[in-house]
């Protein structure tokens, strides 16, 4: 019995030695971190600038450059579509090329650092850092995009990671990404990151593809951006706190054009925009048919970080279709009027935008500047002689004549020449407005065969009134010679003489014409 009591307790206390053992053993077990990128990523971020200088909807526009030819102004962020939204959830994602630089720095379960290791794209081989599987990490990999080694960040053992900055003085792409409080487990342990974009990219190109031959273009501009940042790399996926600007705003040159088989191109510009301050383009000269323009602001826009935007400036022969609707007496232009830089004016480039909205005085002048709102004592600019010469020779306000010849024309109370309904814009949304030319609403190929007059609305006591339900426009009468100031269009009316009272204090949409030769 005294050897079955011996036998027991030494079973016992060999148990308990292996479970030490087992114990020991799990406590100094090692954990492998292999990290391998390929991708990064630009935010989706359509965002309520996007446009001409003064529209807050339109990111396409028609300058007129002579009698044979169109510029057509594009403005994308390359992930959405180009018109307003305030989403910002997917991501445009691309490819890193190989032999790109990058660095991933690892922080223990208290965020302070531990190590780092530098790694090139397409080379990633090896056991990987070796770490304890008991603690949880954190992970920063960050990357400029180059192909050299990245510079030493100069960082202490136990810093912690809410303190880990990078001090930029020139322009760097950033690409970053974190993973917080990673459990790893015995072994092998692999990261893929999806790189994030910091910092603003903007991409210009010009496609001569149908009409041919620039014959000179100036640098391109951009307002309101910084010559230096700071990215606080805890806090990739957190706009705005990931990023701050630490110098005066500044203009920037943009890389100079270059030219290849399919136009004319600036590589891609990295800006610290910061998404408050309205960001110009401006290009200093074009030239085109003989025909020069200088000082051209092309585009405004709120860049916002990490968001990449293309301008297209595509060259389009006219070959009468872009000129607008014949009605048998007179051409109305395509497009509501906008403006796009100083005493600089154009057509939106579809029919369904909405435009700019525009006070005028009692004797028919349209003032300079676009106003979204009906207070007088608010109004800025000066009332302009012909604001639609603006845009090219021939063009005009249509009369209170003119507009009954429409209202003639369309045959509201007879056969009827109209339908009221809806058109479907470039980015696929649609408005609703007036089809003048056909007694049904045409098919969206069909739909630019005849005129669409957006209901816009007005501007009222400050507010927009009745937007996609009535189309308030002005034309060119004279109150003091007792005529109407504008004509308003809807589903069930047609009033081609509303006279004064509200309409001198309301701002409202203008769609200029011209006569047929």
């Amino acid at each position: 019995m005294k050897n079955y009591y011996i036998h027991i307790l030494a079973v016992i206390f060999l148990l308990l030695i292996s479970c030490d053992k087992s114990k020991e053993s799990m406590q100094d077990a090692t954990a492998y971190v292999n990290v391998k990128i390929s991708d990064a990523s630009y935010a989706n971020f359509s965002n309520s600038k996007l446009g001409s200088l003064s529209s807050n909807n339109t990111a396409e526009v028609i300058i007129p450059w002579n009698k044979d030819i169109d510029v057509i102004l594009r403005l994308n962020n390359n992930v959405n579509n180009k018109f307003a939204t305030t989403s910002l959830n997917t991501k445009a994602v691309h490819t890193i090329d190989k032999d790109v630089h990058y660095s991933l720095l690892v922080f223990n379960s208290k965020n302070e650092f531990v190590v780092s290791k530098d790694y090139v794209v397409g080379q990633e081989s090896g056991n990987g850092i070796p770490l304890s599987s008991t603690e949880k990490y954190s992970f920063i990999v960050y990357s400029f995009g180059e192909k050299s080694k990245l510079s030493d960040m100069n960082i202490n053992s136990g810093e912690s990671m809410d303190k880990t900055l990078l001090f930029l003085s020139s322009l760097k792409d950033v690409m970053l990404d974190t993973r917080i409080g990673i459990q790893l487990s015995v072994e092998q342990n692999n990261l893929g990151l999806t790189l994030k974009h910091q910092f603003s990219e903007v991409n210009v190109k010009i496609n001569t593809e149908d009409v041919g031959k620039v014959e000179a273009v100036g640098d391109l501009h951009i307002s309101n951006v910084f010559s230096s940042a700071v990215v606080y790399m805890s806090k990739s996926s957190s706009f705005p706190k990931n990023v701050s600007f630490t110098s005066n705003s500044v203009i920037q040159t943009l890389e100079p054009f270059q030219k290849n088989d399919n136009g004319i191109y600036s590589n891609s510009n990295i800006v610290y925009a910061n998404g408050e301050l309205t960001n110009v383009l401006t290009l200093e000269k074009l030239k085109i048919g003989g025909v020069q323009k200088e000082n051209l602001d092309l585009f405004s826009l709120l860049a916002r970080p990490g968001v990449s935007y293309t301008i297209e400036i595509v060259l389009k022969s006219k070959g009468g279709s872009l000129e607008g609707f014949n009605d048998g007496t007179l051409i109305w232009a395509n497009g509501n009027l906008i403006k796009i830089g100083e005493d600089q004016y154009a057509f939106a480039a579809s029919q369904g935008e909405y435009g700019d909205y525009w006070y005028r005085s009692n004797d028919g002048l349209v003032y300079s500047n676009p106003m979204n709102t009906q207070n007088k004592s608010s109004r800025t600019g000066v009332p302009v002689d012909n604001i639609c010469g603006k845009v090219g020779a021939g063009w005009r306000l249509p009369t209170e004549k003119d507009v009954f010849n429409l209202e003639k024309y369309v045959d509201w109370y007879g056969k009827s020449n109209k339908a009221f309904g809806a058109y479907v814009k470039p980015d696929g949304t649609s408005v609703q407005g007036i089809y003048i030319g056909s007694n049904k609403i045409p098919s969206v190929a069909d739909q630019d065969k005849y005129l669409f007059l957006p209901a816009a609305g007005a501007y009222n006591s400050g507010s927009p009134a009745e937007v996609n339900q009535s189309c308030f426009y002005w034309h060119s009468g004279n109150v003091y010679k007792g005529e109407s100031t504008s004509f308003q269009i809807a589903s069930y009316y047609f009033s081609p003489n509303n006279d004064g009272g509200k309409d001198l204090s309301r701002t409202n949409s203008v769609r200029c014409v011209k006569d047929v030769k």
